[in-house]
């Protein structure tokens, strides 16, 4: 057969999370890039497959989690374009995405099947088209493992580590039985026929469903409880004669037990059998060796790295199972650091790899494999990679002192977080400016929206703000019954970003007056933290605790989860935010603080932060119509040479996207402004408009000049896509 050649600066082998990302930043910086995808579609974990979810709504317990940076870009495509809330919308968006840079060239149903590799480098990679016959050799200075198996690697013959260590959990095999079983998963659809249809077992099916692990039988007739048609998951964990799981065999095991033996014969007599997916079980992935090995203590422990360059969230995993089913899975309760060396190879000078292909421990690389740390890693390499063209450096030269500095300010210019520390960003002219603004939301509990909601319970959490060292009354809005009582703690902040309730420094039993729906506390307290505290509130019955539309960020109401079932990693100690799972803004608990805490002071604009952490760090306006605009201007006593300026608006950072494609009834965050204006104003005090947008859709934009002079900077919010204020996160200005 023919081999035919194609050429880049850079190959992306895989077209998940990663690869996207990867193929997307290397491209922006002027790369040619080939993009390898063994599927005919995109999408990797999260396609529609095995169905992973591009967010976790349980990932941290910290409200403001999403990532920000490039994969915040996705979120209104996803609004606007998969209107249908489907895998293939989904994957359609991934690949408008892609296509929206001429530089990334896609190869769908396309297998790799062999690299070679000379004297420390990888010179192509070969890859075998399925549906046109063709083989192609693909050539490039860089090369990106996005399989999340290591693929690149272990074709090449490198040194590296596949399968569990069974020390990893340092327990005993007794304990994991799951060492000696076999693991297969797919998704089989059900359809309702006029007759009546009997199955008889095929002889080559050696699997009895009986003798599968208990919690994916129960899982299936829970599934089929809701409706015995539809689609549903099959998982497997047990002991098989083959060492690699057939997803027919699965199927029809689980099939011949429901027609035949199961309590449920007769009601699945007019059933079919109609469609049966691949094995969606993840492989075990071969990590190549790179300088530094990811391990399960670095992310439990938050290990701080000189070359961290992401920043990624995930549980950690408690056994060794590769269903979902019986995974056992631990809560972080902050993100972790993901350093640069454990995404280099050690023998390979060209080659790169993200998520699950990583330098670490088996169970590390399945927390790596997760949706956030693959788009940031993926992300990183893709910068490393076209950076390495760009200056003709090694990307392991890049990982070094000094050189890992600059590469970390080139991802915080796209909002890229790259460390648990603040980055010093000492070119940002807008640090230095004074800074002023139309108007500035004070007091949150003025406000006059209408409410949202109502939630009933007995034991909930207000989160807010705190900007002052003291407080001397606290007043909280719910409905309660006359002569209720009411036990009240209040929490200071404590933990990453003092984001979660710590030490308890007030508690009083009120009993309420019927008749009134605000309760005042007369505190009179001196607090050690500026930042976020917490308002516990119990009873033995239950109260209402209103949520006003278009709530500010930082006020939040968590309630006391129902359930203790598996996997709410968000809750505070048994507590979870009512917050919007669309991207219309959250409802919020009214409080007031007195003194009236400035917490939305234009002066947030100019600060380093892009996004919350221990306080909102936003300006937020008054509540207007925009018949006049709002602004926020910069000013500095001398003329500065100024050539970029690069906004940070507010994408509703507590909005987390559902578990599998959605159809939205908004085309994007109604927070994020839609129509603005900027201008500069010279030593003469003259304005000039430099920039005009209309229908703006992105939470970060750049815009870059020939090189001016001014004094004074003009931010001017015409419009957002719903909310009725200007909510900006940040402004930076460089020369």
């Amino acid at each position: 057969m023919k081999l035919s050649s194609e050429r880049s600066e850079i190959v992306v082998i895989g077209g998940g999370l990663s690869g996207i990302c990867a193929s997307l930043i290397a491209a922006r910086q002027g790369r040619l890039v080939c993009l390898i995808e063994k599927e005919p579609i995109l999408g990797g974990k999260v396609g529609k497959d095995q169905r992973f979810p591009l967010d976790e709504f349980n990932s941290l317990p910290q409200v403001y989690q999403r990532d920000s940076g490039l994969i915040n870009e996705i979120w209104h495509l996803l609004f606007q374009r998969n209107t249908e809330g489907t895998f293939i919308g989904q994957a359609r968006v991934f690949q408008d995405w892609l296509l929206s840079e001429k530089r990334i060239k896609i190869f769908f149903d396309t297998e790799l099947e062999s690299v070679r590799f000379e004297k420390g480098r990888i010179l192509s990679v070969v890859g075998y088209n399925r549906k046109l016959d063709f083989r192609a050799a693909f050539q490039g200075k860089y090369f990106l493992d996005c399989t999340g198996s290591g693929r690149i690697a272990e074709l090449s013959g490198l040194d590296g580590e596949k399968g569990v260590d069974r020390n990893e959990l340092n327990d005993t095999k007794s304990l994991h039985p799951e060492f000696d079983e076999v693991y297969g998963g797919c998704y089989i659809t059900i359809e309702r026929g006029e007759g009546t249809y009997p199955f008889a077992c095929p002889s080559w099916v050696k699997l009895k469903w009986e003798d599968n692990h208990l919690v994916p039988r129960v899982n299936l007739m829970k599934s089929l409880e809701n409706d015995l048609a539809g689609e549903h998951l099959i998982e497997w964990q047990g002991i098989s004669t083959n060492k690699e799981m057939d997803s027919n065999e699965l199927a029809f095991a689980a099939w011949d037990f429901l027609k035949n033996r199961s309590p449920i014969c007769k009601l699945a007599e007019n059933l079919r059998l109609c469609h049966i997916t691949k094995n969606i079980c993840p492989p075990l992935s071969f990590r190549c060796q790179g300088d530094r090995k990811l391990s399960l203590k670095d992310l439990t422990d938050g290990e701080k790295f000189d070359d961290s360059v992401a920043v990624g969230k995930s549980p950690v995993r408690q056994n060794f199972s590769q269903i979902s089913s019986t995974q056992e899975k631990s809560r972080l309760m902050q993100p972790f650091e993901l350093p640069l060396s454990s995404m280099l190879s050690k023998a390979c000078k060209n080659l790169l790899w993200a998520g699950s292909s990583a330098f670490a421990t088996e169970l590390t690389s399945r927390s790596l494999g997760s949706s956030s740390c693959s788009s940031q890693m993926g992300t990183v390499i893709g910068l490393v990679a076209a950076l390495s063209v760009e200056k003709n450096r090694l990307p392991r030269t890049l990982a070094k002192e000094g050189y890992v500095d600059e590469l970390r300010r080139r991802l915080s210019r796209i909002n890229h977080q790259c460390s648990l520390r603040y980055i010093e960003d000492a070119d940002n002219l807008a640090l230095s400016a004074s800074v002023g603004a139309s108007s500035t939301l004070s007091d949150w509990s003025e406000a006059t929206g209408g409410i949202v909601q109502e939630v009933e319970t007995n034991h909930c959490q207000f989160q807010f703000p705190v900007t002052s060292y003291h407080i001397e009354t606290l007043q909280v809005w719910l409905t309660a019954a006359d002569q209720q009582e009411l036990s009240f703690k209040l929490l200071e902040g404590a933990g990453y970003q003092n984001s979660l309730p710590g030490l308890c420094i007030y508690s009083e039993i009120v009993k309420q007056k019927g008749g009134n729906n605000q309760l005042t506390l007369d505190l009179g307290l001196e607090i050690n933290y500026q930042g976020w505290c917490f308002l516990e509130v119990g009873s033995d019955k239950p109260f209402r605790v209103p949520l006003v539309s278009d709530g500010p960020v930082g006020y939040v109401l968590h309630d006391k989860l129902l359930s203790r079932s598996k996997g709410h990693a968000r809750k505070l100690q048994g507590f979870q935010p009512v917050t919007s799972r669309t991207p219309i803004p959250s409802g919020a608990p009214k409080v007031k603080v007195t003194p009236t805490p400035q917490v939305y002071g234009p002066q947030n604009v100019a600060n380093p932060f892009f996004k919350p952490n221990s306080l909102p760090q936003l300006w937020i306006s008054k509540a207007t119509d925009f018949q006049y605009p709002e602004f926020i201007e910069f000013e500095w006593n001398n003329l500065q040479d100024i050539s970029c300026i690069e906004v940070s608006f507010d994408p509703s950072y507590d909005f987390i996207y559902p578990n599998s494609p959605t159809s939205m009834e908004v085309a994007n965050f109604q927070s994020l402004v839609r129509d603005y204006r900027i201008y500069a104003t010279g030593d003469d005090s003259k304005s000039e408009l430099i920039v005009e947008v209309t229908d703006n859709q992105l939470p970060f934009v750049s815009h870059t000049f020939d090189p001016f002079q001014a004094k004074g900077i003009e931010l001017e919010i015409r419009s957002t896509h719903g909310l009725n204020r200007a909510q900006v996160y940040q402004l930076r200005v460089y020369s």
